[in-house]
């Protein structure tokens, strides 16, 4: 019975060769798209998931409440961890991270590199979380100076894996002797590291001893992880917790599941559980849209089919193997999609990874995990396609059907316009979405932010160049095609900004900060506008912005008041807010220390270069030049440099993905739609070709017969335009709320989305009518 049922389901596919073509082309795109979503989407999901003890995994995060403020931390001191312990027996182990992010690693063999995932750890680490060693024992760690790394790492200092005993450089002053090697940490890791050293060697480095040695348990600068197998306990040890709070400070801890910390409270991280969902939603929207276009087909064509369905019920077919027989239809239909669309993913798999910037094992397509969700996506697929074809297709009644009722065909009109209703209602939503992602984007690339950022390189300098700093500095600005040369304490737009609490100089209130140590060239290399300039940039004292001057209380006039910082020094003059992160925040008080070139206290903990070029200079010469200068000054030192409208602009780069990837799901969506329309376009002058013979006959033009197949169509369109502009407008809106500069989206765009979809409608329409149109009469009627 089953291969009788697929002999019909491949005969009826060779047959209709233009619907099936439509059929499988929607369907494979649809199920292609989904399947790059949900492979994105599990994988986020999926995070955490390999290690044999995550469920038992818990971070410690703590709330400060300061002048009101409440800041989040999740770095705790040394001793938090191992007092948490010792006071709980239900705390069966812990570890300490410290993740310095950049540091200068070296080998003897000459290599020397700035890397960035780089941390301390205690010997725990390898207990607590799964990341198998391929050599090495990992209690070995517990020593100082000593380090394990990956493979990755081990091929790059040494050129081999076989590295036990080797040794390579921390900060170019204390060796590590490399005791493991491990495998690369899986892509779906919420911790990644190159290079983990030992957690008592924070203890011989001068720089980290006031915090390793501090003997409290409090906040620090310590990540800490706690493994609590029973989760009963957990409220009882974050209980525990509050013993640690100090009655002068308003502090409270808190014990959080590790499982969800990458799409949870993931303190920075770029992925968030909004965008997963909405992603969710417009490949669950594009399957959708491809499954509608085969019911409709299908349904539609049941005037030819009607017989077929009376005669087998008239020999003895119940309702039930008909049922059957339309649901093999489908799922050879659609098997045959997803094999396509299989080889589709592959194509694009490539780019959809460049385009998110996200990596994915190979290892992890073929999981369990991922297998089942495929599994399931296909067994979705054949069930929803089939449902509505089979439930409308089985039920014609035998003596009707033979009889050659008008009604015997089940009906199902209103069912198919409102199908296409949605689809185009989806399509134009996504236009209009997308136009309004793309309009915002296009004000934060060009909109003022208060500094000169174009053609300006910024180099990072550790803390070895205090010596050579003046002379590096003095040497670059002479160079043809430098105009300007200033410093600073931080590089902008690529790492966070350093912030304190102080007192208003008037209320004495509690308020947090950021601050800034820069030269006395920094505003004019950067071209910051001054609201209040000081006599002399010499003058030692603090520089503050607007938004300073508000957090402070204080006002223009009050400029000479002394400011409680590191130092007590007087305001010395008031620059204009510049945005000097992104335009999602609203501007922060910013307090600048100004430092002079001779200054070898600002340079001592790194600082970065900004070179501000000739527009005319040709970039590649000009780096050259300035890289044969550093390495003057600096020879053992990796030039690393970046140009700061570039780094601007990555500060975007979440919404420039999203943007990129909605107008590709829009193509596909209006794609599908328009696939689906062009199919029952098609099928409706087939079915009134002869009408249109004799209407041509009486004398009808090709524009009466043109309205005549194009007015139920476009009245759907128009539907579909009142139905998406709210919808897309509200959600618009919504995911602008996360900017802090927005824009307004123009009127206009819906009147561009709503011509978009009906000039789709009316040129897909035309096509199919004019064929039909220009058709002899004589032709069509010869046989009546």
């Amino acid at each position: 019975m089953l291969k009788n049922y697929l002999a019909i389901a491949v005969r009826s596919l060779l047959k209709n060769k233009v619907y099936s073509f439509i059929n499988l082309a929607s369907l494979s795109i649809g199920i292609a798209v989904s399947l790059l979503i949900l492979l994105y989407v599990v994988h986020e999901f999926s995070y955490d998931s390999f290690h044999a003890n995550n469920e038992s995994i818990y971070r410690v995060t703590g709330k400060v409440n300061y002048g009101g403020q409440f800041i989040q931390m999740s770095a705790m001191s040394a001793q938090f961890g191992p007092q948490l312990k010792e006071k709980n027996e239900e705390v069966e182990n812990y570890v300490r991270i410290y993740h310095i992010g950049r540091a200068l690693i070296g080998s003897k063999e000459g290599q020397l590199h700035f890397e960035n995932h780089v941390a301390f750890a205690d010997t725990s680490f390898f207990s607590i979380f799964t990341f198998p060693l391929k050599q090495g024992l990992y209690s070995s760690l517990s020593k100082p100076k000593t380090v394990i790394l990956t493979e990755a790492m081990a091929i790059k200092y040494f050129g081999t894996t076989d590295v036990l005993g080797n040794v390579l450089t921390y900060n170019k002053l204390y060796p590590l002797e490399v005791v493991g090697v491990m495998a690369a940490f899986p892509s779906n890791s919420t911790l990644r590291y190159d290079l983990i050293i030992s957690f008592p060697t924070l203890g011989l480095i001068p720089e980290e001893q006031k915090q390793y040695l501090h003997p409290n348990a409090s906040l620090g600068s310590y990540a800490t992880y706690l493994q609590i197998p029973h989760p009963s306990a957990v409220s009882t040890v974050e209980a525990s917790t509050r013993t640690f709070s100090a009655k002068s400070v308003d502090e409270k801890y808190f014990l959080e599941k590790f499982s969800g910390t990458h799409l949870g409270n993931n303190m920075g991280d770029s992925s968030t559980i909004t965008y997963l969902y909405l992603f969710l939603t417009v490949g669950l929207i594009i399957l959708v849209l491809a499954l509608i276009n085969y019911m409709n087909l299908t349904t539609a064509r049941a005037t030819l089919r009607a017989r077929e369905v009376g005669i087998r019920k008239v020999i003895g077919a119940r309702r039930s193997n008909l049922s059957i027989q339309f649901y093999t239809e489908s799922a050879l239909m659609t098997v045959l999609a997803f094999g396509l669309a299989v080889i589709l993913v592959e194509l694009a798999l490539p780019v959809f990874l460049d385009t998110l910037h996200i990596q994915i094992d190979p290892t992890f397509l073929t999981s369990t995990w991922f297998m089942t969700v495929i599994a399931s996506l296909l067994l979705f697929c054949i069930l929803l396609s089939g449902s509505y074809p089979a439930f409308v297709l089985s039920r014609y009644m035998p003596v009707d059907v033979l009889k050659g009722k008008p009604g015997a065909t089940g009906g199902g009109g209103w069912v198919r316009k409102g199908l296409i209703v949605f689809q185009f209602t989806a399509s134009i939503a996504l236009i209009l979405i997308t136009l309004g992602i793309h309009h915002q984007l296009n004000f934060l690339r060009n909109q003022k932010i208060g500094l000169h950022k174009e053609q300006v390189m910024v180099v990072t300098l550790d803390a070895s160049a205090a010596v050579t700093y003046p002379s590096l500095k003095n040497e670059l600005k002479n160079l043809t095609g430098v105009l300007q040369v200033a410093a600073a304490s931080n590089p902008l737009y690529t790492t966070g900004q350093s912030a304190l609490f102080t007192k208003t100089p008037r209320t004495k209130e509690d308020v947090f900060i950021y601050t800034m140590t820069i030269d006395e060239n920094f505003f004019s290399t950067l071209d910051i506008q001054w609201a209040n300039r000081p006599q002399s940039m010499a003058a030692r004292g603090y520089v503050i912005n607007e938004a300073a001057l508000e957090d402070l209380k204080l006002s223009p006039e009050d400029v000479g008041m002394n400011l409680e910082m590191n130092e007590t020094l007087p305001i010395t003059g008031i620059v204009k807010n510049f945005n000097y992160t992104s335009l999602r925040d609203k501007i922060k008080g910013l307090v600048f220390t100004v430092a002079s070139d001779t200054d070898r206290t600002f340079a001592n903990n790194g600082i970065s270069l900004y070179i501000r070029l000739d527009p005319a200079a040709k970039i590649f010469d000009k780096t050259a030049a300035i890289k044969s200068v550093f390495k003057k000054y600096q020879k053992e030192q990796p030039f690393e440099y970046y140009f700061l409208d570039e780094a601007f602009q990555q500060l975007y780069s979440s919404e420039d993905r999203l943007s990129t990837i909605f107008y590709a799901f829009t193509a596909i969506a209006l794609f599908i739609a328009s696939l689906g329309l062009f199919g029952l376009i098609t099928f409706a002058t087939e079915v009134r070709t002869k009408e249109i013979s004799i209407r041509k006959v009486l004398g009808a033009s090709i524009r009466t017969i043109l309205v005549l197949l194009s007015k139920d169509f476009t009245l759907l369109v128009f539907i579909a335009v009142g139905l998406a502009i709210p919808f897309a407008g509200w959600y618009t809106q919504h995911w602008l709320t996360q900017f802090s500069y927005r824009v307004e989206i123009p009127w206009w765009y819906s009147i561009l989305a709503a011509l978009a979809a009906v000039v789709i409608s009316v040129v897909i329409t035309s096509v199919q009518g004019i064929k039909v149109a220009l058709t002899n009469p004589a032709e069509t009627l010869r046989s009546e």
